[in-house]
């Protein structure tokens, strides 16, 4: 028997990072440990909801630890006081956080405790002895950023590794399966963990009439999430002015925006507000269109939903590229075909063909992961 330990959790301020750390959360706390979670006061409602006890951390202008922000080393006096502070009442026994949470890893340090690293679906890093630039320069630049947040707080700087970076944690739980990676050889802290798939109860009013507005008329829907489009505001008009006018309609989660769709009049086919679960609305959904960032990827499979990538990162473009290349997706790679003919030829074969897809077939392996072994491979357990 493991004796109750102590788990502070510090997601990012993105419901992306906060879900699949309440859902680690309620692991633990079945397990009779204890967590607290340091997040962004917007999340103390949610948190409050499923039983999480949290401090609220309150930041003018944006919220704590905005995505959109994570490379700012002017933010490193601030964050890493406030989270300090916390664990100095909480005494954690391990850290609970996500791969670009820089203060997180300098918490971990200085209390010379585990951290628990909740990643993505794509591994950022390269592999064991892998040469790919593109893997290989995002650890550096990573590292960079952080080797500057570390010197705005006084600490030295860290080495750039694949094999041992501090960066990857004690453990990285990795939200794939290793059929989308190949051979890759991953460095030992890495373990696949299927899903780890949790979202919230759901309800909007605003919704229901839209989506029963279609129902009468016999028109589809659409779920479109796309992410940070990386300051890029006109592919967020390009994607509007494709969209609207094909015969179906469009429930666009807006979570992570770094634009203002505000800015430009929705068109009458589409809805959008900043989080919309497709869990809540999958009855009502015939594709997903995704950027390929993991929770719209992960939770299109989840519910046996087509995708149509539209990658505008690295990162998602590696990943859209697994999926397309294992038939669990189609892709649109370069943004001169973001066209109406296009995306309506993709989405009109799926409404009047079965698509040609494995999503079933991945569906079960990444459901595959239990509870159960996810808290066997933390550190502790």
């Amino acid at each position: 028997m493991v004796a109750p330990a102590r788990y502070l959790i510090i997601p990012m301020a993105s419901p992306g990072y906060l879900f699949p750390a309440i859902r680690l959360a309620l692991i633990l706390q079945q397990r009779g440990h204890q967590v607290l979670f340091a997040a962004t006061a917007d999340f103390q409602l949610t948190l409050q909801q499923y039983g999480m006890p949290a401090v609220p951390v309150r930041n003018d202008g944006s919220p704590f630890l905005h995505p959109a922000s994570w490379f700012q080393s002017e933010s490193a006096p601030a964050e890493v006081s406030v989270l300090r502070q916390i664990a100095e009442a909480f005494r954690p026994d391990f850290i609970v956080s996500n791969p670009l949470t820089l203060a997180s890893f300098i918490l971990a340090e200085e209390r010379g405790i585990p951290h628990i690293n909740i990643g993505f679906s794509e591994y950022l890093y390269p592999g064991i002895q892998e040469t790919g630039e593109a893997k290989l320069w995002r650890l550096k630049s990573i590292t960079d950023y952080y080797n500057a947040y570390r010197a705005a707080v006084g600490l030295p700087p860290i080495a750039c590794s694949p094999e041992d970076s501090p960066l990857i944690g004690s453990v990285y739980l990795l939200r794939s399966i290793p059929e989308l990676h190949d051979e890759m050889k991953l460095p030992p802290q890495v373990r696949f963990i299927g899903s780890f798939y949790w979202e919230p109860a759901f309800r909007s009013i605003g919704l229901d009439h839209f989506l029963e507005r279609n129902r009468s008329v016999g028109r589809p829907n659409v779920y479109v999430q796309i992410g940070r489009l990386f300051e890029d505001a006109p592919l967020w008009e390009k994607l509007i002015a494709a969209l609207a006018p094909l015969p179906a309609g469009f429930v666009m989660d807006t979570g992570r925006a770094d634009y203002l769709y505000g800015s430009m009049p929705l068109p009458a086919n589409c809805f959008a507000a900043p989080f919309i679960p497709l869990g809540a609305i999958s009855s009502e959904i015939g594709a997903v269109i995704s950027s390929g960032q993991t929770t719209s990827m992960i939770s299109a499979v989840i519910h046996g939903k087509p995708i149509l990538c539209i990658p505008h990162s690295a990162d998602a473009r590696e990943l859209c590229k697994k999926f397309v290349a294992r038939k669990l997706a189609a892709g649109i790679f370069d943004s001169s075909e973001i066209q109406p003919q296009i995306i309506q030829s993709c989405l009109q074969k799926w409404a009047t063909e079965k698509p040609d897809l494995n999503t079933a077939e991945y569906k079960e392996r990444f459901l595959s992961y239990t509870d159960d072994f996810v808290y066997s491979i933390l550190p502790g357990s």
